[in-house]
């Protein structure tokens, strides 16, 4: 078994879907996690100079979806066939809009520049990316998934951005009960659920 190493900081953000299918996967890694006045020291060792990377057996391998889609291939999260795997595409594509971009929180030039940014961001930029979530689930209706009766990586990181999303919007999802239901089946698998109970505490 190779040894993995998902290096990242101290939070869920861009690596928590990687740290979820892993633990699905029943398959040992190691969960590096630095803090941010340690990032500065640690940038110029990735190649991209960029969090998450994922080392296997000491190579460094970089980008959050890349590696998204190599542990769920790996794994068996990832469909059946190409054609499954291009529809869980679509969904990582799409739900990962739903975190807002970095210039929207951080670099606001006041508190009351981001209260307006977060807020736009909010009344109109979420309603679009929730009601295109709902399309894509509405393309398949037999499971309880939005694809069929087995999780994939596509529920997994429409849970992760979910979470992050609601750090900025609360209960953003309270308007899309079938988006809801999708989210609550994904967080009640035992294996999501232990997690969530006891990983690290972390802000967002």
């Amino acid at each position: 078994m190779p040894h993995y190493k998902l290096k990242y900081f101290d939070g869920r953000g861009r690596a928590e879907t990687i740290r979820m299918l892993f633990k699905l996967g029943k398959t040992e890694f190691e969960d590096s996690r630095c803090e941010m006045d340690e990032w500065p020291q640690i940038k110029p060792t990735i190649t991209t100079k960029q969090l998450p990377a994922l080392e296997i057996d000491g190579k460094q391998y970089n980008q959050s979806k890349s590696i998204i889609n190599y542990v769920a291939r790996t794994f068996g999260f990832f469909g059946k066939n190409e054609l499954e795997a291009l529809c869980i595409d679509m969904v990582i594509d799409t739900i990962d809009d739903v975190v807002p971009p970095w210039d929207v929180v951080f670099y606001s030039t006041n508190e009351e520049e981001k209260a307006k940014n977060i807020k736009h961001f909010s009344e109109v930029e979420i309603p679009v990316i929730y009601d295109r979530m709902v399309s894509l689930l509405e393309l398949d209706h037999a499971g309880d998934f939005f694809f069929g009766n087995k999780i994939t990586a596509a529920d997994v990181h429409f849970l992760c951005m979910v979470e992050v999303a609601d750090v900025y919007f609360t209960n953003s999802l309270a308007k899309y009960p079938k988006l809801q239901a999708v989210f609550d089946r994904v967080a009640a698998d035992p294996v999501i659920a232990e997690w969530r109970k006891v990983r690290p505490v972390t802000d967002w």
